[in-house]
């Protein structure tokens, strides 16, 4: 079985395969509504600190918001206000010593040390929204000497949290200046008034929900599913990067994707950041991550007065108003991606791709000689397919054939590119390498192309195993190549002579380095790294975005091609030590970190490709001038000898 036949059915299969994220392509290049909501709520800190000064809905509406989100009113919101009066036990034992009057409505209730009493002036919705606690809390509700009165037996201070329902005269005030009404939501120990809230709210309206738990979780979100659906509402479900919510997955399951996914930067966070550094945040969010709904809070700084205050809030609302609509977005209410997941036929092709870069994989390591053997391992793989295909779930079809691919196209691109020992080498062997991982990748995107993996609720699992494994790969075939067969010897022997090698304190040194890069390495990866980013690191990331639009990766153009570039170039000169090796683990991380580009199926198949071609071109430049700077170093060592 001729190689080049193998590659030309990887070939075909990924120009098959790629037909299958037509269907991605298309439902992202149509949603261009960005919704820009503001936090209603964090107008009140304004207002604390600016002598009850805060921006006004008018204000809101001429920077550019679209939306405004509001939650529901608690007691301590009712008192503050002066929509409602609390007398405690030790209040009412005043006003008895003060004035006798037999005839005061406390008259009328039990007495208790604990007790306590919320008095309004008329049976609004509040009054009779806190009829939803009557049970659980012992609520009495009567009505004497023409107050209406809540009376709560035993009062604790937690009890100033409880919701009591949406101040409507604000969201009739809202829908009349031509906002978007956004519903917030808590779950609480006793939800029955917020399913009653949910169950009035406007029909296609977004609700997003606060605190750390979805309104149900964790037994009745089924009931918080049907009532986002009887009224065609949308859930905004809250980036991960931002909070988790506890049950969000299963909520956003239940509405089958049906999801706009929101983006918001802290209070704490508004008050430190400059102007440009919150728009460039939301900017990212929405280019990069397909972000379509932008969360607003206001810029509190403690050492402005409210005019210099009111001027920054105008300024960041208004630039990042101006930057989305020059990059062609629509300000309207963030829409829901259309529905899309490729067919069968693509995944199929896609797994015979990957498949087949296996088995090239497999005849290099282990020099497979024998058509029959080849053969065998293309019948068995081709059955394996159509079994996990039609016995797994379909889900765990696509992450395998994804984990499979990422794994398999960089360690040949490594192997057949640069650790190939009778190949030429030249700057051809760095485009190809690159192609190959390339075609990886389209495997990838195919495999992941799905509304589950686009909203980011399902995600590209074993991102560290994919990030591992390749460096493995590498190691054993080099062992292989370059120890075992090299020295005509057999792996036993060649392990027994590696475990009596006498080790010096600088291999210790070198061992140590080189496991506390790999460690740094694996803590970096993923979906969730466990390392922050260094300040220094951040500035160079934002300078990067300034000028090339899209930010290509640090360890592609960094790391991995120009090391590559450099092995190329000497691998004549290192072929027989060491030194080769550990550029070709370097090398691997750059093919690794295009495959993971891909990956990120919430990110725009564009600005993937764009982040690739950025890092390709960057790193071949930057390993030129390595090889450069590395001759003109040799030049001058070899010089100073022969003087």
């Amino acid at each position: 079985m001729n190689k080049k036949i193998l590659y030309a059915i990887i070939i075909l299969t990924l120009i098959i395969s790629l037909f299958g994220i037509r269907g991605r392509f298309m439902v992202e290049q149509s949603n261009k509504n960005v919704e820009l909501a503001f936090d209603y709520n964090s107008l009140s800190d304004m207002r604390e600190e600016y002598n009850n000064q805060a921006l006004t809905l008018d204000d809101l509406k001429e920077y550019g918001v679209n939306s405004i989100a509001i939650s529901p009113l608690n007691i301590k919101n009712l008192i503050r206000e002066g929509k409602v009066v609390k007398l405690e036990k030790s209040e009412i034992t005043k006003r008895i010593l003060l004035s006798d009057n037999e005839e005061a409505f406390w008259q009328e209730f039990p007495e208790h040390e604990k007790s306590a009493f919320l008095i309004f002036q008329e049976q609004n919705n509040f009054y009779n929204n806190l009829k939803a606690y009557q049970k659980e809390l012992d609520l009495e509700f009567k009505e004497v000497n023409g107050k209406n009165i809540v009376f709560f037996p035993y009062w604790k201070e937690d009890f100033l949290k409880i919701d009591v329902g949406f101040e409507k005269g604000l969201i009739e005030e809202i829908n009349d200046k031509g906002f978007n009404v956004v519903f917030r939501f808590e779950n609480n120990d006793i939800n029955d008034l917020n399913y009653k809230l949910l169950e009035g709210i406007n029909e296609e309206t977004t609700v997003v929900f606060s605190g750390q738990e979805i309104l149900g979780f964790p037994d009745n979100i089924e009931k918080t599913t049907e009532l986002i659906q009887e009224k065609n509402n949308t859930f905004g479900f809250i980036e991960a990067i931002i909070a988790v919510q506890k049950g969000e997955d299963k909520l956003a399951a239940n509405l089958d994707y049906d999801i706009v996914r929101v983006h918001s930067i802290t209070q704490d966070e508004m008050n430190i950041y400059s102007q440009t550094k919150i728009v460039n945040r939301y900017m990212r969010a929405i280019r990069e991550r397909n972000i379509r709904f932008l969360y607003l809070r206001p810029i509190i700084k403690e050492n402005k007065d409210f005019a210099a205050a009111k001027s920054i809030n105008k300024e960041y609302i208004q630039s990042l108003n101006n930057e989305l609509v020059s990059a062609g977005y629509n300000i309207k209410r963030a829409e829901p991606f259309k529905q899309f997941s490729n067919n069968s036929i693509f995944l199929i092709f896609s797994a015979l791709g990957s498949l087949v870069g296996g088995i090239l994989l497999l005849i290099e390591l282990f020099k497979i000689r024998e058509d029959l053997i080849k053969y065998i391992l293309t019948v068995i793989g081709i059955i394996g397919i159509f079994l996990t295909y039609y016995i797994l779930d379909i889900t765990i079809f696509r992450a395998g054939l994804a984990l499979g691919s990422s794994i398999v196209f960089p360690s040949l691109a490594i192997i057949t590119q640069l650790l190939k020992r009778n190949s030429k080498k030249s700057i051809l062997n760095y485009f190809k390498a690159a192609l190959i991982t390339i075609a990886g990748a389209g495997y990838v995107v195919t495999a992941l192309a799905d509304i589950s993996y686009l909203t980011k609720i399902n995600q590209f699992r074993g991102v560290k195993l994919a990030f591992l494994m390749p460096l493995l790969i590498v190691t054993f075939y080099y062992f292989m190549e370059y120890i075992v067969r090299e020295k005509n010897t057999t792996i036993k022997q060649k392990f027994n002579e590696i475990l009596e090698i006498n080790l010096k304190v600088k291999h210790l040194v070198i061992l140590a380095i080189v496991a506390l890069a790999g460690i740094y390495y694996i803590l970096r990866t993923g979906n969730f790294p466990i390392l922050d980013i260094p300040a220094i690191e951040e500035k160079f990331r934002v300078l990067l975005e300034e000028i090339l639009y899209v930010r290509p990766r640090f360890k592609e153009f960094l790391i991995g091609h120009p090391t590559f570039i450099v092995a190329l170039y000497f691998f004549k000169n290192i072929k027989n030590n060491y030194s080769l090796f550990f550029l070709s683990l370097l090398a691997v991380i750059g093919q690794l970190n295009i495959i993971n580009s891909f990956a990120h199926i919430h990110t725009p198949l564009l600005i993937s490709l764009l982040r690739t071609v950025h890092g390709l071109w960057i790193g071949l430049l930057l390993g030129l001038a390595a090889v450069l700077v590395i001759r003109y170093l040799i030049n001058l060592t070899q010089n100073q000898r022969v003087n």
